[in-house]
């Protein structure tokens, strides 16, 4: 689940191969995304456009746009599903994977990928960049979160504790703290 920049419209995912937005103000849905071949896992509304991201089991992101619901871009390169993706500012998106890897994908050039992060020894869960968009998050099979310098892309720290696989991750609104969750 996702909401937009604004609040008024929530994006989610879906087991049947799409992704839906919602007006919240009517409470409908506005748009039907189809096109994933497989689960989509992760939607993230794109700010300050008329876009949404979707990750899916079928080891695509997808960029829908949201006036016509077609297709727009689809970024390749995972070998495995995708189980996260986030954006920072309008064209920076990360993404983490089954395959063990952490990628960062520019929109702008029709959505290069611009690094791939191998730390991790298992798979990756969830990926998201601090509130101020400096770090980015990674959390993991192998029971740790990772935080990355978005600038110079350096692994500065690695948070372990978890007794098991680490399945999401929250940054606060200051990015003083960060939070976790496992089984």
């Amino acid at each position: 689940l996702a909401f937009s920049e604004r609040g008024t419209a929530l994006a989610s995912a879906s087991a049947d191969q799409t992704c839906i937005s919602w007006d919240l103000e009517r409470g409908e849905e506005t748009m039907r995304f189809s096109g994933h071949e497989s689960e989509v896992y992760g939607v993230r509304f794109v700010p300050k456009s008329e876009s949404l991201l979707s990750c899916s089991f079928d080891r695509s992101i997808r960029l829908w746009d949201l006036r016509s619901g077609k297709e727009s871009q689809r970024l390749l390169g995972h070998e495995d599903v995708i189980l996260g993706v986030d954006i920072r500012n309008e064209w920076l998106v990360a993404s983490g994977s089954d395959d063990g890897t952490a990628r960062l994908w520019d929109l702008r050039h029709g959505g290069k990928q611009l690094a791939v992060m191998l730390h991790h020894s298992g798979e990756v869960k969830r990926v998201k960049f601090s509130s101020k968009g400096d770090f980015l998050a990674t959390t993991s099979g192998d029971r740790t979160v990772r935080v990355y310098s978005v600038s110079s892309l350096h692994c500065q720290a690695v948070l372990t504790g978890h007794s098991d696989h680490v399945f999401d991750v929250a940054w606060s609104s200051t990015d003083e703290f960060l939070v976790s969750a496992s089984h």
